[in-house]
């Protein structure tokens, strides 16, 4: 299993969660802030590359991160409907 490697974290307490930008696995991760859980958001149909630092957007339902192997911009759908942008 390849551990987590956080470059960025984004905080949304209105939802209770908090997100990262996983470096290890090319994921965006989530953590419930009351510890019941969390997982990987979909980002289908585009996968990070690189990704570093995330921002939390609640008025949008997205969150952000920079793709440092690619410099673009991708997103991901706090739903879980997946996501899009450069990978």
């Amino acid at each position: 299993m390849t551990p987590i490697q956080p470059a960025g974290i984004a905080v949304d307490p209105a939802a209770g969660r908090l997100y990262w930008a996983d470096v290890g696995t090319n994921k965006i991760g989530y953590a419930n802030l009351n510890g019941s859980g969390g997982g990987y958001l979909s980002t289908s149909p585009v996968t990070p590359s690189d990704p570093r630092g995330i921002a939390a957007d609640p008025g949008t339902g997205r969150v952000y991160w920079t793709n440092s192997g690619g410099n673009t911009i991708g997103y991901a759908n706090l739903d879980g409907s997946g996501g899009g942008g450069g990978g």
